[in-house]
């Protein structure tokens, strides 16, 4: 009998790159033990970045390199990120972060690090850790029960280890170990030659003449870096048969030259090419790609690299011989690259664990020989082995293991990308020309359905990418934090989406929230302890689970308040034929873009908010748009934008759907449809909560709810915030979150359960008396019962101005349905409200100086200068100086900051006299009493940080012993020299300790042999003083010391990396 028991095997993966990465994850789901042996200190392989390359080998020669990554600091992805990510895991754009479609590398070592966190990666690797052995424990096993060897040295402690593996997966990429040309005198040639791989940024070879030798994308980029600072660039190439993009380029720059190969090198620095021509250069820059390298495998010749191809190799991942226990991932080059290597690592994975066989040995060398046979049939040099360019290579192979095909817009993204580069070279990555695909691919379930792990989380937003508010931004704000514009994200008054969530993660922030939100918690289930409790001492069971980890955990709470929200249950209507209508029939909530219903007919139910949007958003796309709407009885706003789009029809309900495509509608109209779109709104859920019954969803009823809170028998301890709808949202949930917090904490008592059962009752009478129906129980359209509401804490009542502001908004929306959010009528209202204190005072930013401010002063018509304040009176004037006054109603005092010292006691020997801290040697030492007690950071007007860490080496040597300080009298002499020439110089006191002098910082370096401080730290402070006293609103984000900041971004205080814990980069 044949065991279906999974196999678990103890594997090796050498590399913790993108390869290396998702064959680890891959492995460990199979349910193997896995280590991933990785020589650098962090995970990411060729994309984490090493801007220190000094001391290495500039030709890349040396069998073991210390610089493992080629990547250098300008280099941008040729692909867009859409197309990158692996299956289950999007490149999606991340605020704060580098938001490119073709982003910088940076931003990809980020994905692979959310990537490694996201599944819980870090456990498997062994960092500073280089494999420099791998052989088969015994050679004889060989298409047996075969084990590696695997010999590592820890980089820190030099300590080698040996251990001994079941499999072994080889993912160190194919970037690293540079391959060169032959050239007749390459090793006479005294001038400096490098590889690209050793290339970091362009300033080492300003005025310099540059050869590059090819033009693959490295070479194309250095180019692209060079031209504003090498005299002379000298492009050599196989052929003078270019892309359009990068003639383009060419001609562009005069000092861009194109030339053939290299035929021979000179000791006098001549570059000689086959035609005869010839330059003097001072460097050659070889781009001329990478040659597969394994020093550490032993395969006993099995497994060798010819001419850059490696083999034998089954599928480019299995030596027929070896496998499944040796494999590479990552080997295939020119393809979509995650994506393939998940496919690898599965079909590794399901080797291994026995889920999969691979064909006999023979076959498999038949399949190589085959496909050997092919590429010379083709053309193809031995060399380009891996080169595979195939969508359809890439489909078949995944078909192994079930893996999905490529997407038709993944490959239309990377066939676009392609194409752009060689028409536009040096913009094609930030031009915008495949919008359609792009919606295409944004709206995929590749990036709707969001990653959990290791299964998808189910969609909870409802917001489409269009979406923008309804409401102006002055009204959405909570009490003590507004929503105002902030600089580079979306200004306008009705913003998008997205600045709204910008909005509430500036808030998190700004109230240190995060350390009280548990992320990727789903509640599963909440219930009473002890349901006889009721009324009295209840508590909670919370049972959650970790949707990374899949842990439950069961936690008792005193209280819960539950804020769901109630955009996340789609509400569908009763249509007959429902079920059996075979097109597409989706609600809003799934909705996301326009693009995939481009040329259909589409029935749009609903003419909610929601409804209308799509609708407008649909009309450019679609064939034909069919709203359907429980009246005919519409507003102006939407009558004028169905009279204006010939496409957009309005019907009543729906009265049946039919097989063959028809919607019918209640007045015997009908339509074929190809799609139909539910926007009917949503429905209250609680899914997780057990009340036995005591609370229940009742036709979208939540009840019974004391003031759309409590309910009565269980209140305070179970609450619901954000029930209500149709109100100032914000606000509202703010009140409601008060009276919560106030009650658990006992200031605070609610009504007898009697009372609150009464109360709820009148209001549902009140409601079916007006005819209100139970499933609009929620909807409260009504500025006094908020008011009344807030008046149970004490919270302000709803301005007249945000009420105004609200109504005018409504108003103007129903007659201009599509202009309204960017075409207003209320700019004297907007006066009024920015004035209010909401706007003036909240969250002030810190004084400006007064250098400077002419041109600010000049450009606003209500900020005005005086000299001194002279008086101030009661009926509200402030008198100036030279009789001028105004009548305020507020004074802010931005006058600067005394020292104080209220723990300190030295019996009077230090003391603050007219922020005079003294006496005090060096602004750090009082005399008597040093070096036991020193002070750090008293000096002003000084680079801080630097400063402050020679006082502290100072400080630390003198306490060691190391240093001596001068005698009392010494220091007291020194000291009173120091106040008689600032004295002199006419400096008041309180300005003792305002050192701008570059000079006095470096000689007080001196005293413990810190650095002088660099030239350009000093010249980037005065072009910064210099720039703000000229431009104070821009200075910060407009500057003209790019040469400058260039010189220091080359220094060693940038290029040096911190290498523990992480490396930092600016």
């Amino acid at each position: 009998m044949v065991s279906e028991r999974i196999q678990s095997k103890h594997v090796c993966v050498i590399g913790a790159g993108p390869s290396g990465l998702v064959a680890a994850r891959e492995l460990r789901k199979e349910g193997h033990s896995v280590v991933v042996m990785e020589q650098n200190h962090d995970i990411g392989g060729q994309w984490l970045y090493e801007p220190k390359v000094e001391g290495e080998d500039a030709l890349g020669k040396s069998t073991f390199l210390k610089v493992h990554s080629s990547v250098y600091d300008s280099l941008r992805l040729f692909s867009p990120r859409e197309i990158m990510g692996f299956s289950d895991f999007p490149f999606v754009v991340k605020k704060g972060r580098d938001m490119r479609r073709f982003p910088g590398h940076r931003e990809l070592l980020l994905y692979l690090q959310d990537f490694c966190e996201w599944f819980g990666l870090r456990e498997m690797m062994r960092f500073k850790t280089r494999v420099e052995y791998v052989g088969m424990l015994d050679s004889d096993q060989v298409g047996r029960d075969l084990k590696w060897v695997v010999e590592s040295r820890d980089m820190e402690s030099e300590k080698v280890s040996e251990e001994v593996f079941d499999a072994v997966v080889v993912a160190t990429g194919h970037y690293s170990k540079p391959r060169l040309p032959s050239i007749k005198g390459m090793d006479v040639w005294k001038r400096k030659q490098m590889h690209s791989h050793m290339y970091r940024v362009p300033e080492p070879f300003r005025h310099e003449v540059v050869v590059i030798v090819g033009n693959s994308h490295s070479g194309e980029d250095v180019s692209i870096g060079l031209v504003e600072v090498a005299k002379e660039i000298h492009l050599s190439f196989k052929s003078l048969d270019l892309s359009e993009g990068l003639s383009k380029f060419i001609s562009k720059h005069h000092n861009l030259h194109l030339h053939l190969q290299i035929e021979s090198l000179h000791e006098d620095g001549r570059v000689v090419f086959v035609d005869g021509s010839w330059v003097m250069a001072d460097t050659i820059i070889y781009c001329t790609g990478y040659s597969y390298s394994f020093p550490f495998l032993d395969t006993k010749g099995i497994v060798v690299v010819d001419d850059n191809r490696v083999g034998p190799l089954y599928e480019h991942t299995f030596p027929p011989l070896l496998a499944p226990s040796l494999s590479f991932v990552g080997i295939p080059r020119k393809i979509i690259a995650f994506p393939f290597f998940e496919s690898q690592a599965i079909w590794i994975a399901q080797l291994l664990s026995g889920k999969k066989t691979l064909p006999s040995f023979h076959d498999m060398m038949h399949s190589i020989e085959d496909f050997y046979r092919s590429r010379e049939i083709a053309g193809i040099p031995k060399r380009y082995t891996h080169e595979l360019a195939d969508f359809e290579y890439c489909d078949k192979y995944g078909d192994n293991v079930g893996f999905p095909h490529l997407e038709e817009w993944r490959k239309g993204l990377c066939v676009s990308a392609v194409l752009k580069a060689m028409a536009n070279l040096e913009t094609f990555r930030d031009s915008g020309d495949e919008d359609e695909l792009l919606q295409v691919a944004l709206q995929s379930p590749h990036f709707t359905q969001f990653p959990q792990s290791p299964k998808f989380l189910k969609v909870h937003s409802s917001i489409y990418a269009s979406l923008r508010l309804a409401s102006p931004r002055e009204i959405v704000g909570f009490s003590d934090f507004p929503f105002v514009v902030k600089k580079g994200r979306d200004t306008r008054r009705f913003p998008g989406h997205r600045e709204l969530l910008w909005y509430l993660e500036d808030f998190c922030e700004w109230f240190g929230l995060r350390e009280t939100i548990r992320f990727n918690t789903k509640v599963e289930y909440v219930g009473m302890l002890d349901s006889d409790e009721v009324g009295g001492g209840l508590k909670w069971v919370v049972r959650s689970r970790d949707v990374k980890s899949e842990k439950v955990v069961e936690e008792l709470f005193d209280a819960v308040v539950v804020a769901t929200g109630q955009y996340s249950h789609p509400r569908l209507p009763s249509i007959k034929g429902m079920e059996a209508w075979k097109r597409k029939q989706m609600h809003s909530h799934i909705y996301r873009v326009p693009h995939p219903f481009h040329n259909e007919v589409v029935v749009v139910v609903g003419n909610a908010a929601s409804g209308q949007d799509i609708s407008i958003e649909l009309v450019d796309v679609a064939k034909e748009i069919h709203l359907s709407a429980k009246s005919l009885d519409i507003s102006e706003g939407l009558s004028r934008i169905i009279s204006k789009h010939h496409n957009l029809h309005l019907h009543l309900q729906i009265e049946s759907l039919h097989e063959d495509g028809r919607v019918v509608f209640v007045d015997g109209s009908w339509v074929v449809a190809d799609t139909i779109i539910y926007c009917t709104g949503y429905s209250y859920s609680f899914p997780f909560l057990d009340t036995k019954g005591i609370v229940a969803v009742d036709d979208d009823r939540v009840g019974p709810l004391y003031e759309h809170t409590f309910p009565p028998s269980l209140a305070p301890s179970l609450s619901f915030v954000g029930i209500p709808r149709k109100i100032l949202g914000f606000p509202f949930f703010e009140s409601q979150a008060m009276w919560i917090a106030q009650l658990l904490s006992g200031r605070k008592t609610l009504p007898s359960f009697h009372d609150m059962m009464r109360s709820i009752e009148d209001f549902y009478q009140s409601r079916d008396a007006a005819g209100i129906p139970k499933h609009q129980t929620h909807d409260i359209a009504d500025f006094e019962y908020f008011d009344k509401y807030g008046d149970n804490v004490g919270f302000p009542h709803t301005e007249e101005w945000r009420k105004k502001l609200l109504l005018s908004t409504v108003g103007n929306a129903q007659v201009n349905l599509e202009t309204y959010r960017d075409s207003w009528y209320d700019h004297e209202l907007l006066q009024v409200v920015l004035q209010s204190p909401l706007f003036t005072q909240s969250l002030q930013s810190p004084s400006q100086h007064l250098t400077g401010l002419s041109k600010v002063i000049s450009k606003l018509h209500n900020l005005h200068l005086h000299l001194q304040i002279e008086s101030l009176h009661e009926d509200g004037r402030v008198v100036f100086v030279d009789g001028s006054w105004v009548l305020a109603d507020t004074i802010i005092y931005c006058t600067g900051y005394s020292y104080a010292f209220p723990f300190l006691d030295t019996k009077g020997i230090v003391a603050v006299d007219d922020d005079r801290v003294g006496p005090l040697y060096e602004h750090t030492f009082p005399p008597s009493l040093a070096p036991s007690l020193s002070f750090v950071g008293i000096p002003r007007k000084i680079i801080g940080f630097p400063f402050f860490e020679s006082q502290a080496i100072w400080i630390a040597q003198l306490l060691s012993g190391r240093k001596t300080l001068p005698s009392f009298h010494e220091m007291m002499q020194s000291i009173e020299d120091f106040y008689q020439s600032r004295d002199a110089a006419g400096i008041p006191k309180h300005h003792t300790h305002d050192i701008a002098d570059f000079e006095y910082r470096d000689k007080y370096l001196d005293n413990v042999g810190f650095p002088h401080l660099e030239e350009w730290r000093k010249e980037l402070i005065l072009s910064g003083i210099g720039n703000a006293q000229v431009n104070l609103e821009t200075y910060r984000d407009a500057w003209d010391d790019h040469e400058l900041l260039q010189v220091a971004l080359q220094s060693p205080h940038f290029t040096q990396s911190l290498q523990s814990p992480s490396q930092h980069f600016p």
